[in-house]
């Protein structure tokens, strides 16, 4: 198993990695159409029209089987999500094995910008105090896509007035905050640790 670093959180500030940007994507007028002119139709999800509320372009499926309402794709995706939580990790689990339409198989991006509008198709959790967000890429196709968030409590890294290492270990033990279920990984395997305002 490896892990992509998708967004890093400590005292100099957030980044993140492209996977993270905010992807420009169409919504549909009252007549449903686009630049991409998908049509007029009823949301692939719920199967009503787009009166009240607008369709989106969110993957390269065409017609009725391209229109989604935000609402409606937000529900779909966080049914598609099982939520873990863990002392200093919280696990998205994905149902699929790719985040993606499950027609046309077009990626699914996790942020998108709809006519100057930031949304993310499902929320994640991230606290107040340094973290570092991880998406799984499994070599097994028929393992499913995980993110994780490692979660570096100040109140556990922290002492009097001086700032102490703090580290999430990784492997199949289960000693480790964040297990891995695989025969190649070591039972401690290996950690990411919380130095001063570094993580390393």
């Amino acid at each position: 198993v490896e892990f992509r670093v998708l967004e890093v959180c400590n005292q100099k500030g957030v980044e993140h990695s492209k996977e993270f940007d905010y992807i420009q994507k169409q919504s549909k007028n009252a007549e449903g159409e686009t630049a991409n002119d998908n049509g007029t139709g009823t949301c692939r999800i719920c199967w009503e029209d787009n009166k009240e509320n607008q369709f989106i372009d969110i993957c390269k499926c065409k017609g009725s089987c391209g229109n989604y309402h935000l609402n409606c794709l937000q529900h779909w995706v966080e049914q598609k999500i099982i939520q873990r939580e863990f002392p200093s990790v919280t696990q998205y689990c994905f149902a699929q094995k790719k985040f993606e339409c499950e027609v046309c198989k077009e990626n699914l991006p996790y942020c998108i910008d709809i006519d100057g509008e930031k949304i993310n198709l499902f929320e994640i959790n991230r606290p107040d105090y340094p973290y570092i967000i991880l998406e799984s890429i499994q070599r097994d196709k028929n393992a499913s896509k995980a993110i994780h968030v490692l979660k570096f409590n100040p109140e556990e890294s922290m002492g009097d007035d001086t700032v102490k290492d703090f580290s999430i270990k990784l492997g199949r033990g289960h000693a480790c905050e964040l297990r891995i279920s695989d025969i190649s990984v070591s039972r401690m395997h290996s950690y990411i640790k919380l130095s001063l305002i570094h993580i390393s």
